[in-house]
């Protein structure tokens, strides 16, 4: 299974919004499905767990907004279930640049 980020869209629409989606290709079934459909801000930055049952992913909120705090998500393939791990935490998550 391969993980990557695309935004489908072109021209104008393209350079107006952020709304990018994770999407899943299945190597044997060459299968592509949208693990981020419905979620309408950036998303990026899939990333498997070492058993390979479950993905994380950085989502915003808001399409257009890329001032959007950066949240943290996690979908578990064994349970098809999908949550944010970010809900109490008021800043973004992924790489800091303190003290650089």
């Amino acid at each position: 299974m391969l993980a990557y980020t695309c935004k489908k869209a072109v021209g104008r629409e393209y350079a107006l919004n952020t709304n990018s989606d994770i999407f899943l290709y299945d190597v044997e079934s060459k299968k592509t499905s949208n693990l981020t459909e419905g979620m309408v801000g950036y998303d990026k930055n899939p990333a498997f767990s070492p058993q390979g049952n479950q993905i994380v992913w950085e989502s915003q909120l808001e399409n257009g907004n890329e001032a959007d705090r950066h949240r943290l998500f996690i979908h578990d393939f064994t349970t098809q279930s999908k949550r944010e791990l970010s809900l109490n935490f008021d800043f973004n998550v992924g790489k800091s640049c303190v003290g650089k």
